[in-house]
Protein backbone atom coordinates (compact mmCIF):
# COMPACT_ATOMS: atom_id res chain seq x y z
CA UNK A 1 0.00 0.00 0.00
CA UNK A 2 2.89 2.45 0.67
CA UNK A 3 3.65 2.24 -3.22
CA UNK A 4 0.48 3.15 -4.10
CA UNK A 5 0.14 6.39 -1.50
CA UNK A 6 3.50 7.77 -2.52
CA UNK A 7 2.44 8.01 -6.16
CA UNK A 8 -0.78 9.87 -5.41
CA UNK A 9 1.15 12.00 -3.49
CA UNK A 10 3.99 13.17 -6.16
CA UNK A 11 3.60 15.77 -8.29
CA UNK A 12 2.66 14.00 -12.15
CA UNK A 13 5.38 14.30 -14.74
CA UNK A 14 4.83 17.93 -17.37
CA UNK A 15 5.41 15.13 -20.37
CA UNK A 16 3.18 12.68 -18.68
CA UNK A 17 1.78 9.82 -20.96
CA UNK A 18 -0.96 7.76 -21.19
CA UNK A 19 -1.75 4.43 -23.07
CA UNK A 20 -3.81 0.87 -23.58
CA UNK A 21 -4.68 -0.94 -26.36
CA UNK A 22 -7.29 1.53 -27.34
CA UNK A 23 -5.21 5.05 -27.20
CA UNK A 24 -1.98 6.86 -26.70
CA UNK A 25 -1.99 9.99 -25.44
CA UNK A 26 0.81 12.77 -25.00
CA UNK A 27 1.31 16.20 -25.26
CA UNK A 28 -0.24 17.18 -28.90
CA UNK A 29 -0.51 14.02 -29.81
CA UNK A 30 -3.73 11.63 -29.22
CA UNK A 31 -4.07 8.24 -31.43
CA UNK A 32 -6.91 6.32 -31.64
CA UNK A 33 -5.80 2.49 -32.43
CA UNK A 34 -2.73 3.99 -34.22
CA UNK A 35 -4.22 6.68 -36.24
CA UNK A 36 -3.80 10.28 -35.27
CA UNK A 37 -7.05 12.04 -33.74
CA UNK A 38 -6.82 15.37 -36.02
CA UNK A 39 -6.31 12.92 -39.27
CA UNK A 40 -9.88 10.97 -38.58
CA UNK A 41 -12.14 14.30 -37.56
CA UNK A 42 -13.77 14.78 -40.44
CA UNK A 43 -12.97 11.75 -42.66
CA UNK A 44 -14.59 9.03 -40.23
CA UNK A 45 -17.97 9.70 -39.85
CA UNK A 46 -19.61 7.89 -36.32
CA UNK A 47 -20.28 4.08 -37.47
CA UNK A 48 -16.23 3.68 -39.10
CA UNK A 49 -14.98 4.91 -36.24
CA UNK A 50 -16.60 2.64 -33.71
CA UNK A 51 -15.34 -0.37 -35.92
CA UNK A 52 -12.10 1.45 -35.62
CA UNK A 53 -12.45 1.28 -31.65
CA UNK A 54 -14.14 -2.11 -32.05
CA UNK A 55 -12.18 -3.90 -34.83
CA UNK A 56 -8.96 -2.34 -34.20
CA UNK A 57 -8.83 -1.21 -37.84
CA UNK A 58 -10.46 1.03 -40.24
CA UNK A 59 -13.49 -0.41 -42.30
CA UNK A 60 -13.72 -1.49 -46.34
CA UNK A 61 -16.39 1.63 -47.61
CA UNK A 62 -18.51 -1.75 -47.50
CA UNK A 63 -18.85 -2.62 -44.38
CA UNK A 64 -18.46 1.26 -43.20
CA UNK A 65 -21.85 1.92 -45.30
CA UNK A 66 -23.32 -1.33 -43.84
CA UNK A 67 -22.46 -0.70 -40.23
CA UNK A 68 -23.93 3.02 -40.50
CA UNK A 69 -27.10 1.72 -41.88
CA UNK A 70 -27.40 -1.17 -39.16
CA UNK A 71 -26.71 2.07 -36.36
CA UNK A 72 -29.36 4.26 -38.22
CA UNK A 73 -32.43 1.80 -38.41
CA UNK A 74 -31.61 0.67 -34.71
CA UNK A 75 -32.32 4.19 -34.21
CA UNK A 76 -35.14 4.70 -36.01
CA UNK A 77 -36.47 1.44 -35.15
CA UNK A 78 -35.56 1.37 -31.88
CA UNK A 79 -36.22 -0.41 -28.66
CA UNK A 80 -39.06 1.35 -27.42
CA UNK A 81 -40.79 0.14 -30.66
CA UNK A 82 -39.96 -4.01 -30.38
CA UNK A 83 -41.56 -3.53 -26.84
CA UNK A 84 -44.21 -1.38 -27.73
CA UNK A 85 -45.66 -4.07 -30.49
CA UNK A 86 -45.05 -6.60 -27.91
CA UNK A 87 -47.09 -5.17 -24.98
CA UNK A 88 -49.77 -4.53 -27.18
CA UNK A 89 -50.85 -7.61 -29.30
CA UNK A 90 -54.17 -8.63 -30.79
Amino acid sequence: MEKVADRRTQARDQVARWQSSLTEIAPNKILIRGYPVDEMMGRLGFAEAVYLLLMGELPTPAIGRMLNAVLVSSLDIGYGASCHRTLHRD
